[in-house]
Order: C-alpha cells, then sequence, then structure tokens
C-alpha cells in the first residue's frame, strides 16, 4: 500500500534514485503495516476523547520524570515514539525497540 500527499514538483517515487526510491518504500511499507493499529487508536479517541498522539504525561501522569520529555510521545497506549533525541525515558515495564528488536526494561534513561 501506497500514500503520496503531494503531486507538484518532481518528487514522486518513481522518480527518485534507487537509494532514496528504497527509503520511501520503507516507509510507505511501514505505514501500511501500522495501519490496524492506527485504526485501533483512531477508534479509542472517537469512544475515549484520549488523542492519538498523547504527551508523555498525559499518559504517565503519575511519573514526574516524563514532565520534561518533550521529544517523546505514545501512539495510542502501545508505542513510544522518540523523535530528534538520541535518549528515552522507558516507564515501568518491558520495552521492545522497534528497529532492533533489543528488549529494555524500564524505569530510566536509555540511549
Amino acid at each position: 500500500m501506497l500514500q503520496v500527499n503531494y503531486w507538484n514538483y518532481f518528487r514522486h517515487p518513481w522518480l527518485l534514485d534507487e537509494q532514496l526510491y528504497s527509503v520511501f518504500f520503507d516507509y510507505a511499507n511501514l505505514r501500511s503495516q501500522l495501519l490496524p493499529h492506527l485504526y485501533t487508536c483512531a477508534y479509542q479517541a472517537h469512544t475515549s476523547g484520549v488523542p492519538i498522539l498523547r504527551p508523555l504525561p498525559l499518559e504517565f501522569s503519575d511519573l514526574p520524570e516524563v514532565s520534561n520529555c518533550l521529544n517523546d510521545f505514545c501512539l495510542g497506549r502501545e508505542l513510544l515514539v522518540t523523535a530528534f533525541s538520541r535518549q528515552v525515558y522507558l516507564p515501568a515495564g518491558r520495552w521492545l525497540d522497534f528497529w532492533t528488536k533489543k528488549v529494555f526494561s524500564g524505569p530510566g534513561l536509555i540511549n
């Protein structure tokens, strides 16, 4: 499944060089794999009023450590996302790194 949200300029996937096309294809594939989770999150947001993208203080309000986590958020309850940061605070529990499949235990800050 592929989604392209722009049609002006010459940035169409089929006009990209091989390396960029591969990156585009990988992320388009990731998006299609996440669709069931995204639809579940959308339904939960509709019925509960809790947003799909949740700042950590909203999801883990009992933890004072997350009050300064500005680059981390939850996508639904199950996915913890960090962007533009080399560190992420993991709340208590077992966490699986999506990219490396390595398991981490929280709570704590990891690189």
